[in-house]
């Protein structure tokens, strides 16, 4: 319909990003004979001063024309077309061998905490109260998320727990400079032990590049850390070493994922570069694009995709792929929320996670179920009642994670028939 026009942007997962200058604009449609306008949802207030102005009142009563907030494609389509031309989002069925798995490396996590907190109990260190008060809130909030099937997040707080009594304990007298030094050696061997043995690891499957690069991404931050302890003094050494136990320990829980079954796809060296490349290149557009609006909150995205690169030239391409995807998906939460306000925000998050859930649940009945992207997609959901901003960086995460698979060419098996004189013949 030419007498519709829009104004707004086109944000991952379809969504529609307000923009400026929309009473201009409609102003603008109104004498060029437009009879509707969509605008972002979110972009219906015009602030002037003091003065607040309704756009969509206003160009009611003073422009003669229809003005819809709209939030995603598939009502800009609608409105435009009349019809409503995408099929309903399937139903969101979670892969029962990813929630066995995922559960699985939930207990061992939490049991962990467990053991930690017996092990402070038997040396009788004292904690602080506010310490333990946290430590407690920590776990009901595991268990709350347990209770609700939500694995991922119940191990991630369990992670954070380990991490912190970790650090108690090492801040104990009894633990020596000696032992903490032997357990920098040990970690060290381990670490490089489980590195040859995920080197040998095949990847078949978008389940298997997503376990190789989780895994790997831990195995690299703990040789990373390690590094720092010959400039480290004694506390942050102590605190390191909690940190980077804990650290191998989770990459260790997480190769059970490589028994997740899955459709296959090509994972050859030069495919996996080509991928890598071009998401490095789309991270890096919405780097630069962010960039000219929040300059002040870029830096992260683009140590990230230094990161991503180191990767590509020690030729760790798959891991380059999930650290590029990452700064993509922080680019993108910057740039998704431009100009939406906090009363516009929980509609906002509403549509992303629509938006998710169709991209997992169609690949899901591909056969293809992208264990990273449904993780993210449910650590957001745990995160929103506390913090909406960061809630929706993991559903850009989720996002970037659950379409991996459109860049790899699946693998088909070819059935040769046998010919014999007569087909040759005809």
């Amino acid at each position: 319909d030419d007498k519709v026009a829009i104004t707004g942007t086109i944000n991952s997962g379809g969504i529609i990003g307000p923009v400026g200058g929309v009473k201009e604009k409609l102003e603008a449609a109104s004498k060029n004979s437009i009879r509707k306008v969509l605008i972002a949802k979110g972009n219906r207030e015009f602030k002037e001063g003091n003065i607040t102005t309704d756009l969509i009142n206003y160009s009611k009563i003073n422009l003669s024309l229809t003005t819809i907030e709209v939030l995603d494609l598939d009502e800009v389509l609608f409105e435009l077309t009349g019809k409503k031309l995408r099929v309903p989002v399937k139903d969101l069925v979670i892969n029962p061998q990813y929630d066995l798995l995922m559960q699985e490396v939930k207990e061992i996590l939490c049991n962990r905490t467990d053991k930690i907190e017996q092990r402070i109990e038997e040396e009788n260190l004292n904690l602080p109260i506010n310490f333990t008060k946290e430590i407690q809130t920590q776990k009901e909030r595991s268990n709350n998320a347990s209770n609700n099937k939500d694995y991922y997040s119940a191990a991630s707080f369990c992670f954070n727990n380990n991490i912190q009594l970790k650090r108690e304990v090492y801040k104990s007298e009894k633990v020596t400079d000696k032992i903490i030094n032997e357990s920098f050696t040990t970690l060290k061997e381990k670490n490089a032990l489980l590195k040859e043995r995920l080197r040998k690891k095949p990847i078949k499957t978008i389940s298997d590049l997503q376990t190789y690069s989780i895994v790997k991404e831990r195995l690299n931050d703990v040789d990373t850390q390690i590094e720092k302890i010959n400039q480290s003094n004694n506390e942050e050494k102590r605190n390191i070493l909690a940190y980077t136990e804990e650290r191998y320990f989770s990459a260790l829980s997480w190769m059970q994922f490589y028994n997740m079954e899955g459709k296959s796809f090509t994972f050859n060296d030069k495919i996996l570069k080509q991928s890598c490349l071009q998401k490095l290149s789309e991270a890096e557009e919405r780097h630069q694009y962010a960039s000219l609006f929040l300059p002040q909150h870029v830096a992260q995205i683009k140590e990230k995709i230094n990161d991503a690169r180191a990767a590509y030239e020690k030729n760790e391409p798959a891991l380059c792929l999930i650290t590029a995807s990452q700064a993509k998906g922080e680019a993108n939460s910057i740039l998704s929320s431009l100009g939406v306000d906090e009363e516009s925000m929980t509609d906002y998050l509403a549509a992303k996670r629509k938006a998710t859930e169709r991209v997992i649940a169609e690949n899901s009945a591909e056969g293809i179920f992208p264990i990273l992207g449904y993780s993210y997609y449910q650590y957001a959901n745990s995160l929103e009642s506390q913090n909406k901003y960061t809630a929706l960086v993991y559903l850009e995460y989720a996002l970037e994670m659950s379409n991996l698979q459109i860049y790899f060419p699946q693998e088909y098996e070819f059935v040769t028939p046998t010919l014999n004189d007569d087909t040759v013949i005809f």
